[in-house]
């Protein structure tokens, strides 16, 4: 079954190659699917892939929708995302 997390934006500059490079190593870390949807612009992405997080055009106090898919997906929840 598949774990939807939702996620507020809170980097002033957005993502960019730095949160995207981090977050997409840590997504990498296991096997579950990771679609990354920023609901302002309706762009889904990879969680997986920096360049296409960085696609995703996601900006400060944008709310995303993360959605885990797979058999490691409820190792996800205890994760942290960028703060600053």
């Amino acid at each position: 079954m598949p774990v939807v997390i939702t996620y507020k934006c809170v980097l002033n500059e957005g993502i960019h190659a730095r949160p995207a490079g981090y977050i997409a190593r840590l997504c990498n870390l296991f096997q579950a699917a990771i679609d990354w949807e920023n609901t302002r612009t309706a762009l889904k992405a990879n969680a997986k892939s920096a360049l296409s997080l960085i696609a995703s055009d996601t900006l400060l106090n944008d709310e995303c929708r993360i959605t885990l898919s797979g058999e490691d997906a409820v190792s996800y929840t205890h994760l942290t995302l960028p703060t600053n």
